[in-house]
């Protein structure tokens, strides 16, 4: 199975982000080294080789605060690194993978979604082994403080399909804080859609949805593994399947116990993939509204300009007409005064608009009375008192 995480990102050299910087900080190095002579080139020679010791060229993701800490307090080892959501299980294909990095919702925030693959073992001798790559202490901790308190079922049951229960449910709880994460960033960026829609936006959605097919792809097999648990459960009595977990010969065995708390561990997976099922549709409608609201503003945006062509028309094909080069005597009312090009003007114009916007009146005028006529019945309804 797979395990998937919010990991916090940190760069393990700021100095190191781009070659511009570098550059520019080792001109500042070499200047410094030449006011300050020999004496500060020890020094600085010193700092140089402490920070080269130190510096990564890669960007790695780690729990909380600066270093490799997991949220507990405990730290990873140096050589630990986490995969993000795009990297797992990810194509050959570098440059996406790194694209899809850099302009994710989260990196805005300096997180990411780390995914690591999970084996579990349940054995026949009422063992349990079990393989983390990264987050085994997020997992073992709150069992294992369970396992050392007194009068806990998990510890007074001795039953391995128990433990086996538990670590699903805490691989399960270690991905509920992603919904909450994504309905916030899919809130901010519904109010962006809501006042000032552009196809950037399409964008951090497009990859928003691509990130949530792939957490769903991971918790699928989860839900089936927990159905196929809750099948293999004994027919024995509560008391019977506690005797047979002492013997190996009786195979693998999911308690009656462990098959209700798996019951829990079901409704936990199927409320965060019903919850992440709902973030991708608002995600799709709102790429959709995207999509409506910009072809709207263009179809408003032409019919303003075919309003004005048409108010213009015939003015441009009646000053085309005065502009010609007509003889005098053929055309004595070019003598007239500015009065008789806007008598002639005026009238045409508003004969051209009449008969070119004829559909477009009549339809206002049919919404206007419309509009009264409800007006007028919902008063109405608002006067007639009602009868008990």
């Amino acid at each position: 199975m797979t395990l998937q995480k919010l990991v916090h990102l940190v760069d393990n050299d700021d100095t190191s982000d781009d070659s511009a910087s570098l550059s520019s900080k080792s001109k500042l190095r070499w200047i410094k080294r030449f006011f300050k002579g020999f004496g500060g080139h020890g020094r600085s020679q010193k700092q140089s080789n402490k920070s080269d010791n130190n510096k990564d060229p890669e960007q790695f993701m780690r729990d909380a605060n600066g270093g490799p800490i997991l949220p507990d307090g405990s730290r990873l080892e140096q050589t630990s690194m986490l995969r993000s959501l795009q990297r797992y299980h990810a194509s050959g294909n570098q440059a996406r993978t790194d694209f899809m990095e850099r302009n994710s919702s989260l990196a805005q925030y300096d997180m990411a979604v780390s995914a690591e693959q999970v084996c579990i073992f349940l054995t026949n001798d009422n063992t349990v082994i079990s393989f983390f790559e990264i987050s085994a202490a997020d997992v073992e901790r709150p069992i294992v403080t369970r396992l050392s308190t007194p009068g806990t079922i998990l510890r007074e049951s001795c039953d391995a399909s128990l433990l086996v229960q538990a670590i699903i449910d805490a691989i399960i709880d270690l991905a509920l804080p992603l919904t909450a994460v994504y309905t916030d960033l899919l809130g901010d960026l519904e109010l962006d859609v809501l006042t000032a829609p552009s196809m950037k936006q399409c964008r951090k959605l497009y990859i928003c949805i691509s990130e949530i097919n792939k957490m769903l792809r991971f918790l699928n097999p989860i839900d089936n593994l927990v159905n196929v648990l809750r099948d293999h459960r004994t027919t024995l009595s509560p008391d019977l399947a506690a005797q047979e977990l002492e013997n190996p010969a009786s195979g693998v065995i999911v308690t009656p116990q462990t098959h209700t708390y798996l019951g829990d561990v079901l409704d936990h997976c199927i409320l965060t993939t019903e919850a992440l099922q709902q973030l991708k549709q608002s995600s799709e409608n709102l790429i959709n509204l995207i999509f409506n609201t910009i072809s709207a503003n263009q179809s408003q945006s032409m019919k303003q300009l075919t309003m004005v062509t048409i108010i213009f028309l015939p003015l441009t094909f009646i000053t085309g007409f005065f502009g010609q080069n007509f003889a005098e005597e053929g055309f004595p009312e070019i003598h007239h005064g500015i009065w008789y090009f806007w008598a002639c003007a005026v009238p045409t114009a508003l004969a051209t608009i009449l008969i070119l916007m004829r559909d477009m009146i009549f339809s206002w005028f049919t919404q206007v009375a419309q509009r009264k006529k409800i007006l007028s019945i919902r008063k109405k309804g608002k006067r007639r008192p009602r009868r008990l």
